[in-house]
């Protein structure tokens, strides 16, 4: 186990080994100079009752009655339309606008209003020719949405979760057959780096974007190829090296920290008590019959608890219009052993939403910096943040406020010390993306005797894991900024998945491979495992912290939400002076303690 003693060497991040993976992502192209025409539509039935059209608000609704009026993939002939079951409906022709549809029944209606928006695919040839540099997030959202519709007789996708509609059973020899719903399991089934190469590869199979028949794929040119996943390097980083004591090395296997020292402990086995459930049910079944001799009528039993506020409550969208627990833990040293946590629980006023935004991030940070003053006597000169939760879209959110917000408080405590506010370099960390690594065994492995014959360690066509401290930083990253995957950690089961960093403040001026090596160091640094973890250990008690304020903190205000799904228009977008803070505090003796689960 590391413990509060643990110390790390530094060791040259140039000094890596190279590989190379298997990544679940395919070359792909598209036709060039095709243009991209965006409607905005509104689909509409009769009221029941009233006769007046009503607009559907129902994803589903909305996309069955879209349906009823597009017939190949056309809404005239020649004109390929998709639908993305909201307000916009998407073509590579010039539609007659404004255009209105009645069905034959009468019952429904569909508006095309005019003034549409228009991109091209040239817009991703040329950023992925590198001859742009903006990211062509709406030509490629319009793309996306052809792709999932071109399988819509394939494939329902519900939630980004696939379903096959179309799948043949599983041959069991001697005349016996498997299909989909023949055998279930309480638990998720946890496939292999096999099983998940193979679903993979049959997934593909399976929409067939190159078929004649994909009358979409083919109005814009798409061809993809399926013949293999794309190979990329993968650079294998340096273990480190931890002393677990003055003098004493510990050692790393595949992840794990071995401190090799003599144990001189007594284990004394003591017998636990007997207490059956079997007992109590025995007591009460006795009780209740040697009442019979009394001939009671009934027998009235009274519970010393009642709470049905939990059990009738429902806890409904909290996410959209409840309260929101932020954590932030900082270390007072070097080797991220010395910790401290400050919690915020942040709520939006009456009718708002939440949104991913830290309106707290100025005092928590300033909090932060008093504890690391205390504990060291000065203010730190380089700082480095690891922010978790945000996705790509919210970047810029992360860069205007919260970058900016710890600056202020920078600013703040740097000017009642009178000293310069410390560098900084900002990570933000995605844990939940869809891209997977898988190695594949060729080449066979010397066995441990002198024979000359080899035994292959493995199956020579078995797929595994990417290996530990694996970091892939080209072709399926984003050419923008400074971002790579990592692999800190070991899967015991199923398949695993690197987290995914991006670098978007570096002041520091720390080279790739420095960045890399960092994060990949601080991922030993959890003085209660003796395995790397999967994030740097300080995030990951971060994300302790916030769960634990949910527990510690949380009342039935906080979880009250609405259960109304049509939310107002100011709602959607609300402002940081629409949202509501508090700083969380604990008792004194736990307030600069790490936090563990």
């Amino acid at each position: 186990m590391a413990n509060n003693s643990t110390q790390y060497r530094g060791i040259n991040p140039n000094s890596n080994s190279n590989s190379s993976v298997f990544t679940n992502h395919f070359t792909c192209s598209f036709a060039d100079k095709i243009t991209l025409y965006q409607y905005d539509v509104v689909i509409e039935e009769k009221h029941s009752k009233s006769g007046d059209w009503v607009e559907v608000k129902s994803r589903p609704k909305c996309s069955l009655i879209m349906q009823s009026f597009i017939h190949g993939d056309q809404l005239n002939p020649q004109q390929f339309v998709w639908y993305d079951e909201k307000k916009c409906l998407y073509s590579t022709t010039v539609l007659s606008i404004p255009l209105l549809r009645v069905s034959e029944d009468n019952h429904s209606r569909i508006q095309i209003k005019p003034l549409p928006n228009q991109w091209s695919t040239n817009d991703i040839n040329e950023y992925v020719k590198k001859k742009k540099n903006a990211y062509p997030k709406d030509a490629m959202r319009i793309l996306e949405t052809l792709l999932k519709r071109s399988v819509q007789d394939r494939i329902r996708i519900h939630h980004n979760t696939c379903y096959f509609l179309v799948r043949e059973p599983e041959d069991l020899h001697n005349g016996f057959e498997r299909r989909m719903t023949d055998q279930q399991s309480d638990n998720e089934q946890i496939p292999t780096p096999q099983q998940r190469y193979d679903a993979i590869r049959n997934a593909l199979d399976v929409c067939d974007y190159n078929s004649n028949s994909n009358l979409l794929c083919r109005a814009v040119g798409f061809d993809i190829d399926c013949n293999e996943m794309l190979e990329v390097d993968a650079k294998i980083l340096p273990q480190p090296k931890i002393l677990s004591g003055p003098s004493q090395s510990a050692r790393i296997h595949n992840g794990h920290i071995y401190t090799m020292g003599e144990l001189n402990i007594v284990v004394n086995h003591y017998e636990c008590k007997r207490n059956p459930v079997e007992n109590t049910m025995q007591k009460i079944d006795e009780y209740f019959h040697s009442k019979q001799a009394h001939n009671y009528d009934f027998l009235v039993c009274i519970m010393n608890d009642r709470n049905s506020n939990d059990l009738t409550q429902l806890k409904h969208r909290i996410k959209l219009s409840g309260t929101v627990y932020y954590a932030m833990v900082a270390a007072a040293d070097s080797c991220c052993t010395k910790t401290a946590a400050r919690v915020c629980k942040q709520y939006p006023k009456e009718g708002k939403c939440s949104i991913e935004k830290i309106v707290g991030m100025t005092e928590m940070v300033e909090q932060l910096l008093h504890y690391y003053q205390q504990e060291n006597g000065l203010l730190p000169t380089k700082t480095v943040f690891y922010r978790d939760g945000v996705d790509n879209a919210q970047f810029a959110l992360v860069r205007e406020y919260e970058i900016e917000a710890i600056r202020q408080a920078f600013a703040s405590k740097s000017s009642i010390f009178d000293t310069t506010p410390p560098d900084m370099t900002f990570f933000v960390v995605q844990k939940r993306h869809h891209t997977r690594f898988f190695t594949y065994n060729e080449n066979p492995i010397p066995s441990n005797n002198n024979r000359s014959s080899y035994k292959p360690k493995k199956p020579l066509d078995e797929t595994g894991n990417m290996p530990i401290g694996a970091v892939v930083d080209t072709k399926v990253i984003d050419d923008g900024h400074i971002n790579f995957y990592l692999n800190s950690h070991n899967a015991f089961q199923g398949v695993n998945r690197p987290s995914h960093y991006h670098v978007l403040l570096n002041q520091i001026g720390f080279t790739v491979s420095e960045l890399q090596l960092l994060t990949f160091y601080l991922c030993f640094t959890n003085g209660r495992s003796s395995a790397a973890e999967a994030i740097p250990s300080v995030l990951h008690q971060a994300d302790l912290a916030a769960l634990k304020a949910r527990y510690l903190f949380c009342d039935e205000t906080d979880s009250s939400a609405t259960t109304n799904d049509r939310r107002s228009a100011g709602s959607r977008d609300p402002s940081s002076h629409e949202l509501n803070y508090e700083i969380l505090s604990v008792h004194r003796n736990l307030a600069n303690r790490p936090v563990f689960g």
